[in-house]
C-alpha cells in the first residue's frame, strides 16, 4: 500500500514530550509555565523547566503539579 507505514506512527510517549506538545497546543511559553507553577507553590524557572524537559528528569511531582484540574 502507498503511503502506509508500519509499525504506525504514535504520538509522543514520554511525560515530556507530551508537555512540550501541550505547551505548543495551547500557545503557552517556558516563562509562562513557571509562572502557572508558582501560584501552585513550585519554585521552577524557564531555564529548569527547559533543562528537566531536554534530559527527560521531570519528576512525578512536577508532572502532576502541570496538569489540568
Amino acid at each position: 500500500m502507498a503511503g502506509f507505514t508500519y509499525p504506525p506512527k504514535w504520538p509522543p510517549t514520554t511525560g515530556a514530550c507530551h508537555l512540550k506538545v501541550e505547551l505548543k497546543h495551547a500557545d503557552l511559553t517556558y516563562d509562562d509555565l513557571a509562572e502557572r507553577l508558582k501560584e501552585h507553590g513550585f519554585n521552577e524557572t524557564k531555564a529548569s523547566i527547559a533543562n528537566k524537559l531536554a534530559g527527560a528528569t521531570m519528576s512525578a511531582h512536577l508532572s502532576c503539579g502541570t496538569c489540568r484540574h
